[in-house]
């Protein structure tokens, strides 16, 4: 046994035969599926075989050899044991056979020599036919890997193979020339194919650049007029500015220039939020359109949106403070002039009735304008200011109803008289038919304000009780 090969265990032959060895080894798939099995051969990959078995298993099959390695299963080749040997499955009658390539059955012993040149050339021949067979289809194989780069190359390799080893085929010739167009005419194609695919990717590539760049053309397209848009929104905002700028001296303006500067501030404001309106519109409109992908030495079109739309929130909030701050002043001015004329009015009818001009009126100066400009008669003498009389107050009607007992008075405490209170409630209509805590009782809401009205608790029920006995 050998060191193995693809995997699988290599035998060699103790004795040469011929002058060759005799290698048993496994080649797999890796030229092809044809070529994948158990071959015997001088040496292991050789171009050079003598029988082959297309099985794929760990040990060389017993049986079912082809010989040679393209023809016919040959029943009297076999494997015996384990020793790697190749014997024939009969035995001549004179002896076992010597060697690969001994003389076949009925050969007589006296010609043997004859026998075994012949033998010899043929299995010359055969070897030559096998070899190649094997080369032709080998440059077949590469044909089915080639790349529409290296397809001619590969073509122009087998017609060279095919003019060299073709004559050598003996039987096998229209077989290989039948398998080298077929292996052509596949290749060629596999390679259409293939340029087919890569012209239909080129395509689609080439479509999807092109929409790629009109996306981008029109994205820039749409930037300068969103850029030209937040120009004319700016200028108009400076020019806001520039028209509130006197306002902020407003107390040196006359109220009539106040109202004017105020109200064309309000209107250029009111047309700069229009202008940013349709900005924050054109935005809305448009960002689906400007969102592409960014491009190495391009504009930044990302980037200019969100410039834009962080200069368009600045603007709208600079055109509310501006409309704020004319509306605000113009109110302010307009209380304060409404104040000055008031003053004014004053300052005219005490002039008028101050004589002496000294900024001072008498008491006679006083009481003049009050009468002839404002109807009343005013007295130097002080009147005497009158005390009102407090009115006592008057029982309700639930008290005037209510009936007393003809018991005599019990005592009660001079402080809170509650023995006096129990017994008034005790015999009380209202607290006989309808419960206690009538509206007439002093400890209801009647009693407390009493009480909080006389000036306290204890006094206003003495003073209560001497006035029902009064």
């Amino acid at each position: 046994m050998a060191s193995p090969n693809h995997g699988k265990p290599t035998y060699k032959k103790d004795t040469q035969v011929n002058g060759l060895d005799v290698m048993l080894y496994f080649w797999d798939e890796r030229d092809g599926k044809a070529f994948s099995g158990w071959w015997f051969g001088p040496k292991v990959g050789g171009d050079q075989v003598w029988a082959y078995h297309p099985r794929n298993i760990a040990t060389p099959p017993k049986s079912g050899w082809k010989v040679p390695y393209d023809g016919p299963v040959d029943p009297t080749l076999a494997i015996a044991g384990g020793a790697g040997q190749a014997q024939q499955g009969q035995q001549q009658k004179g002896g076992p056979q010597q060697g690969w390539g001994a003389a076949q059955k009925g050969g007589p012993k006296g010609k043997g020599g004859k026998d075994q040149q012949s033998q010899q050339a043929e299995m010359a021949r055969k070897r030559q036919e096998q070899a190649s067979t094997l080369t032709i289809r080998r440059v077949i194989t590469k044909l089915r890997s080639a790349t529409p780069e290296s397809i001619d190359e590969v073509k122009a390799e087998l017609q060279t193979t095919l003019a060299k080893e073709l004559g050598n085929c003996g039987a096998q010739t229209v077989k290989m020339q039948e398998e080298a167009e077929k292996g052509v005419q596949m290749a060629t194609q596999r390679i259409e194919q293939l340029l087919a695919q890569k012209r239909e990717l080129e395509a689609k590539k080439a479509a999807m650049e092109l929409q790629r760049k009109e996306a981008r053309e029109t994205a820039e397209k749409l930037l300068k007029e969103l850029e030209a848009l937040g120009e004319q929104s700016e200028t108009m905002i400076q020019e806001m500015k520039e028209k509130s700028e006197p306002l902020k001296e407003a107390a040196e303006m006359s109220m009539a220039l106040v109202e004017k500067t105020a109200k064309a501030v309000e209107e250029m404001g009111n047309k700069a939020k229009e202008k940013v309106k349709s900005v924050a519109d054109f935005l809305k409109e448009n960002s689906q359109k400007m969102m592409v992908p960014p491009k190495e030495g391009a504009v930044d079109i990302a980037a200019g949106i969100t410039k834009a739309f962080s200069k368009n929130s600045e603007h709208t909030r600079e055109a509310e403070i501006a409309i704020n701050f004319a509306k605000a002043t113009l109110a302010k001015m307009a209380r304060k002039a409404t104040a000055t004329k008031k003053m004014e009015a004053m300052s005219a009818t005490f002039a008028k009735f101050n004589k002496a001009k000294d900024g001072l009126m008498s008491k006679g100066e006083v009481c003049k304008p009050s009468s002839s400009s404002f109807s009343r008669t005013a007295s130097a003498r002080r009147r005497p200011r009158r005390r009102r009389r407090r009115a006592r107050p008057r029982p309700s009607a639930a008290a005037a109803r209510t009936s007393w007992s003809p018991l005599p008075r019990p005592r009660a405490c001079p402080r809170c008289s509650r023995a006096w209170t129990r017994m008034r409630r005790a015999s009380s209509p209202k607290a006989a038919g309808q419960g206690r805590g009538g509206r007439d009782d002093r400890g209801s809401r009647r009693g407390r304000e009493d009480q909080a009205r006389k000036g306290g608790r204890h006094q206003g029920r003495r003073r209560g009780l001497r006035d029902r006995d009064r």
